[in-house]
């Protein structure tokens, strides 16, 4: 049965969520440099993630420069729970913005840097310490 009640307030909620996309947008444009600013079309969006290693929703920031580069990183929070803080510490690089703003590939986040390379052999314990018993 049709409920005008939760209707208004779905409807409240919905208007509450896209305001606060917008006050994350306005604080990545404080954080891009104002020479990128040229030219740029900035969008945020919550994603909603089926996927269990992920966030259950991710507030997605798209870039697009007029002139052709695109850029896009992900924070692993719900819209409503981002702060300007977490979007000074999540933002990309100025150097990876730049690279994006030019066309240029940029990766994002850096790919942590791996403790052996491809091929080496190593010694590994699978199962509890045979002196201690702990993992």
């Amino acid at each position: 049965m049709f409920d005008p009640n939760k209707a208004k307030k779905d409807k409240a909620e919905k208007a509450t969520r896209k305001k606060q996309l917008s006050v994350v947008k306005q604080w990545c444009l404080t954080v891009i440099p104002q020479e990128l600013h040229p030219g740029l079309l900035l969008d945020t969006k919550e994603i909603i993630c089926g996927d269990p290693t992920c966030a259950p929703i991710d507030t997605v920031v798209t870039m697009v420069w007029k002139d052709g580069g695109r850029g896009m990183f992900a924070m692993p929070l719900d819209p409503m729970d981002v702060t300007q803080d977490d979007v000074v510490d999540l933002m990309p690089t100025e150097d990876v913005l730049t690279a994006w703003s030019k066309g240029e590939e940029a990766e994002w986040p850096p790919r942590p840097q791996l403790r052996f390379q491809i091929g080496d052999r190593v010694v590994c314990r699978v199962g509890p310490h045979p002196v201690t018993g702990k993992f």
